[in-house]
């Protein structure tokens, strides 16, 4: 696997494209092209920058493949196990969230005397209607989800021991014994799966359907993910953003020492722009847990340079791109049409990127 790191998806576009174009003569052209994005916003941009936005003769892309990351990696999980069917059906999956909210409820409704649940009893009250007890199901099949993808570790010691009857009874101690209540079910789990794909995934039939798999606009990635595109046994190419690419300073040696905790990575020292410091700061995670898994460190490409501001926005990403912080006396004057950058208030992260 090599990863690929751009301050912009522009550069890593244009990085994707003409490496797809550079090696089009060698390949078939009826063999399809394996894309895994982030979202659906992701694979209409790229498809748009390849044939609208573009220099020179008109392109076309034809037999793409695209995949949402999740729904790619839970597929070849799947898919690894020998006998698999092809298609699998992530609804009734019992470890899906789906899955996990009706089996937790059940067992929310069976919980016993043990004081280990008394918190999930506090919250439920006597008689509890059946909506209430839903309600929690799902809020713990969300967090256990999440837990699989980016705490298993944490869920294999929970699975390896029981909670010690002297340990203290705190929230982490009726998820632990919860969680063993549904690993005792013997299902089949992502958990499992995430643990056995050492040995399994390099033997799938990936390689059947495509030569190599391109993953593109990736801001950030469980590290189990990260470990699973690594074992993959075709070609991998991880496109990845960065807003502090090639901003991002030598690591000092205490840092490079410091353990890290389940994929959690201390923060690199920074002293510039603080804005591109706030944006860059949880990015950080992903170059540098690729920096420890691959044997090549991540290409960084360089970013196009801005020419003289005319607009707030034009200057505002010179300055992000150049690592500039503006000093006691430095100011842009703004024209009175000067639309390039505007504010709206909106109810949600969601509605703001919509």
């Amino acid at each position: 696997m090599r990863v690929i790191v751009a301050a912009g998806l522009s550069e890593l576009a244009d990085h994707l494209f003409s490496e797809w174009t550079a090696t089009a003569a060698q390949r078939d052209p009826l063999r399809p092209e394996c894309l895994v994005v982030p979202s659906r916003t992701t694979e209409a941009w790229l498809r748009h920058r390849y044939v609208l936005d573009q220099q020179g003769p008109a392109r076309v892309r034809a037999n793409w493949q695209v995949f949402f990351l999740n729904v790619f990696v839970n597929d070849w999980l799947h898919r690894m196990e020998p006998g698999a069917a092809r298609e699998r059906e992530p609804g009734v999956h019992p470890c899906s969230r789906d899955g996990f909210a009706w089996r937790i409820y059940r067992l929310l409704g069976n919980l016993g005397a043990d004081a280990l649940f008394d918190p999930l009893r506090d919250y439920l009250g006597e008689n509890a209607p059946g909506w209430r007890r839903f309600g929690l199901a799902t809020t713990i099949a969300s967090m256990f989800d999440d837990y699989q993808v980016y705490r298993p570790e944490m869920l294999l010691a929970w699975q390896a021991e029981p909670l010690p009857a002297s340990a203290p009874i705190t929230a982490e101690s009726w998820q632990r014994a919860l969680w063993r209540m549904l690993a005792d079910e013997g299902r089949e789990s992502y958990l499992e799966a995430f643990r056995t794909m050492h040995d399994k995934l390099p033997r799938c039939s990936i390689g059947a359907e495509w030569d190599r798999v391109t993953v593109f606009g990736v801001a950030a990635l469980p590290p189990v993910y990260l470990e699973f595109l690594r074992l993959l046994p075709v070609p991998v190419s991880l496109y990845c953003i960065d807003p502090m690419a090639g901003v991002r300073g030598p690591r000092d040696s205490a840092r490079a020492r410091a353990p890290r905790l389940q994929g959690h990575v201390a923060k690199a020292r920074y002293s510039g722009n603080p804005l591109l410091a706030a944006l860059g700061g949880c990015h950080a995670s992903l170059v540098d847990e690729a920096r420890s898994r691959l044997a090549d460190a991540p290409v960084v490409l360089e970013t196009e340079r801005d020419s003289e501001p005319d607009t707030l926005l034009s200057c505002l990403r010179q300055d992000l791109r150049s690592s500039h912080t503006i000093r006691d006396g430095e100011r842009f004057v703004c024209t009175r049409d000067d639309d390039s950058l505007r504010l709206h208030i909106c109810h949600s992260p969601m509605r703001e990127v919509q």
